[in-house]
């Protein structure tokens, strides 16, 4: 399709632009911009990460992939200059979609922003590069509307375009589009605080400079995807109805829907580079005070203080560790309040535990929760033994209010009277000891099993008094339990506990080493010095102020 050739020409759109900025084309009805930084910043930038992690050969390796595509090395800012590119401006490119009431099948109009310093030799260049496909049959309806300005391709259905202005050339599936964004928006969307406030943020994330690529979302474009989530929730609604063909009933005047519509003012994102790390961002900005505003649904979900688990302290690296904080009880009652079907449901199952094992669901064990969980692998078996559960070192834990421990005591024991009731045949062995400061239950399935089916393993779950820790054997809940002063946000990614909502983690120095152990290291002895160059991954979604970030980082080792 010749969408497709319009990405090839799009591949110029990293060219800088100088007297007018992208900022400054686009309109404040665009849907999605996106602006990057100079190539003379950005290129050197993604260079030296290269280099770094698989050497000089593999930056050689793209450009003269670049040049056996285009012609032309995009990587070389030599090259580019010798079109006419000024290589210390931005680049930029918008989509423009109906925000309300669009179709599925609704295809947005864009334009791609190419700076020059050249009011000919870019236009020429791409003109001949449309010219040779048109002539290979590859673009239909060739046509040079205005000598040296305007030049459409394609069909009405898919059409596509070049525009020579004064300082730039823009590429479109919109003509008029296009021919309007020669000169300055009569709203640029440079001057609207939903930009201005979300670039500023953006360049705090990447130490106080523009990142190698941001983009920004309208906030009308947000707001309107909103409704969206009512089809989830009637989702959620058809699974606890057993999938049923009726249409489920879905509560109209959602709070937390409301709530955001009221509050949001923008979304974010960005591509950037340092010396030891690749990262990307996804960040909201929302009404200030909002997110501190427990009174409000969304706030009450999210913001959770809490005490570290002993297991957020580990005095080892973990190969995987996983957080989350979050309000169970507030999200609970906002999907009763969304939805009548499930608020049906949750009724029901507090009066089968109240029947059934003489707990209070919400009292003895919902509202028992600190808000804080986490889950780690601490060790990676060997290869021998990578199907077998026991082998991996898996601990999780979660926190618990000082005094509940006896009521999740309480629970477990009821489970287990209400197992033998309904079973002469003992399936399932509970033990109680006394262990690290708490009670240590046992729950071992002693069913046989089938020839050659997997082994069912134990499941222990310590009780302490403000944290229940989970595991498989004793040997790794007492690993979990060496705690050392500060926490593994803290160590492992200079991120304050109380500031960190959820944290993914991998120590991809542990990983290599397994992976150098396993049948699998002849195959990647030739990957190894790039993959000795990998120190961890993470994703970390924070709140500060009135954002809330998602940070996806790729570190890497310096030496």
């Amino acid at each position: 399709m010749l969408f497709k050739k319009l990405v090839f020409l799009s591949l110029f759109s990293v060219l800088p632009l100088a007297a007018l900025q992208p900022n400054e084309r686009a309109s404040t009805d665009a849907a999605i911009f996106i602006e990057g930084a100079p190539l003379a910043e950005s290129i050197p930038a993604l260079k030296a990460v290269v280099t770094s992690v698989a050497g000089e050969g593999a930056w050689d390796l793209f450009a003269q992939g670049f040049e056996a595509r285009g012609g032309i090395n995009l990587l070389d800012l030599k090259q580019l200059e010798e079109l006419g590119v000024d290589t210390k401006a931005q680049w930029g490119i918008v989509a423009y979609q109906e925000i309300q009431n669009a179709p599925k099948a609704y295809k947005p109009d864009f334009v791609g922003i190419l700076p020059t310093v050249s009011k000919s030799k870019l236009f020429n260049f791409l003109k001949e590069k449309i010219t040779q496909k048109s002539q290979n049959g590859e673009i239909a309806n060739f046509q040079e509307i205005e000598p040296g300005k305007i030049l459409f391709f394609g069909t009405e259905e898919d059409p596509g375009c070049l525009v020579n202005a004064d300082d730039a050339v823009l590429i479109s599936n919109n003509l008029d589009l296009a021919k309007q964004m020669r000169s300055r928006a009569s709203s640029p969307v440079s001057k609207a605080d939903y930009y201005k406030t979300m670039r500023n943020h953006l360049a705090a994330k990447n130490g106080g400079k523009q990142p190698i690529a941001s983009f920004y979302l309208n906030p009308k474009m947000l707001v309107s995807t909103l409704d969206g989530q009512k089809e989830l929730l009637a989702q959620l609604q058809r699974s606890l109805n057993g999938n049923s063909t009726e249409e489920p009933v879905i509560a109209e005047d959602s709070p937390l829907i409301k709530e955001l519509s009221e509050n949001l003012e923008s979304a974010g994102g960005a591509f950037m580079l340092r010396e030891d790390r690749v990262m990307a961002n996804f960040s909201y900005k929302y009404k200030a005070g909002y997110l501190n505003d427990m009174s409000k649904v969304y706030p009450r979900m999210l913001q959770v203080k809490t005490q570290p688990l002993t297991s957020d302290t580990l005095s080892a690296t973990p190969v995987h560790y996983t957080l989350f904080k979050f309000n169970i009880i507030a999200i609970l009652d906002a999907l009763r309040t969304a939805s009548p079907l499930f608020n049906a449901k949750y009724q029901k199952a507090e009066q089968d535990f109240r029947n059934e094992l003489h707990v209070e669901l919400e009292k003895d064990i919902l509202n028992s929760f600190r808000g804080n969980f986490n889950f780690q692998v601490l060790g990676i078996p060997s290869s021998k033994k990578l199907k077998d559960v026991l082998a991996w070192q898996l601990a999780g834990s979660f926190g618990i209010k000082s005094g509940s421990s006896a009521g999740w005591l309480k629970a477990i024991k009821s489970v287990e009277k209400k197992i033998k009731e309904k079973s002469r045949q003992q399936q399932v062995r509970f033990r109680y000891e006394k262990f690290e400061d708490g009670d240590l239950v046992t729950i071992q399935p002693v069913k046989n099993q089938p020839a050659g089916a997997q082994k069912n393993f134990p499941i222990l779950i310590l009780i302490r008094e403000t944290e229940i820790v989970i595991s498989t054997n004793k040997t790794i809940i007492q690993k979990s339990l060496k705690g050392a002063e500060s926490t593994l946000s803290e160590r492992l990614l200079r991120l304050p506990y109380d500031n960190a909502q959820a944290i993914f983690f991998i120590d991809l120095q542990q990983v290599v080493k397994a992976l150098a152990k396993s049948k699998e290291a002849s195959a990647i002895a030739a990957y190894e010095p790039m993959l000795k160059k990998l120190k961890n991954f993470s994703i970390i979604s924070d709140i500060k102020k009135d954002f809330t970030s998602a940070d996806f980082t790729l570190e890497l080792n310096r030496r």
